[in-house]
């Protein structure tokens, strides 16, 4: 997958404005049935809308927290926290579950 969005970051030809809070409210209708069968969450609030891929960041965070719920303790229901943070040449993204 990085070496996918890393060739596509190249691109520019697809590239438009990425509300990232839009793109994970999408990932929750997506994974309701995962969320709901382990009890889980995710949670953010606040994240940057950037120029981007919609479809690669779509699928980006979708498989990061789809792994995190599903390959997770099962005696722990999933809290899946993101956060972004940007800086004057990038943006940074954290991804945590609880231990």
């Amino acid at each position: 997958m990085k070496l996918k969005y890393a060739a596509a970051d190249s691109d520019d030809s697809n590239s438009e404005n990425v509300d990232c809070n839009e793109i994970l409210k999408l990932i929750k209708l997506n994974l309701e049935f995962q969320l709901k069968e382990s009890d889980g969450q995710i949670l953010f609030e606040n994240l940057p809308t950037l120029k981007a891929h919609k479809s690669l960041m779509l699928q980006v965070f979708q498989n990061l927290i789809s792994n995190a719920i599903k390959f997770r303790k099962k005696e722990i229901s999933p809290v899946v926290k993101i956060s972004g943070e940007e800086t004057n040449e990038h943006y940074y993204f954290k991804i945590s579950i609880p231990k």
